[in-house]
């Protein structure tokens, strides 16, 4: 099984523990889909997974779908030199999370919050480290969870053509 596919279980996994109900409404929407890879079902639940490593996530706004969490799922960073931090930012509720005490399993409305990791030094990311931990973080992305995807699944299923337009 590929690295990201087994991000996808466990993040579908510890959803499934701590927000059963979240991760029933993932699947809810995307078991027309049969999952993210062929045949891993529930364990699969959702339409994107995004990876990074060091700094690669800054604040943003996700196009998910209303209702659906995204869950993300930080790796335990290494040792950063003084006046170093690695941290994950909930901009809109004024919240900073520190990372290095990671792994950090998280989640947040898939919409309209502004979120992200930070610059490890200054703000001005002038002295920023890159570093080796990484992120990856599960959603729902409107546009594969509508009449896009609906559209995918028919052409799959008459094995004709793999490409749809919305």
């Amino acid at each position: 099984m590929p690295t990201c596919a087994k991000h996808i279980v466990a993040m579908n996994t510890l959803e499934m523990l701590f927000c059963p109900g979240a991760n029933e409404a993932r699947w809810a929407e995307t078991q027309h889909l049969g999952g993210i890879y062929p045949g891993m079902g529930e364990l699969g639940a959702g339409t994107g997974l995004t990876a990074t490593a060091g700094y690669a996530c800054e604040l943003h706004l996700d196009s998910s779908t209303r209702g659906i969490f995204e869950t993300i799922l930080f790796s335990d960073p290494e040792d950063l030199p003084p006046g170093h931090r690695w941290v994950f930012a909930l901009a809109d509720a004024g919240v900073l999370l520190d990372l290095h005490s990671s792994p950090t399993f998280l989640m947040l409305p898939g919409r309209d919050v502004l979120h992200g990791t930070l610059y490890t030094g200054q703000g001005s990311g002038k002295d920023h480290i890159e570093h080796r931990a990484g992120g990856s973080a599960l959603m729902n992305k409107l546009r594969m969870t509508g009449a896009s995807s609906r559209a995918y699944e028919r052409l799959h299923l008459a094995q004709e053509s793999r490409t749809c337009s919305t």
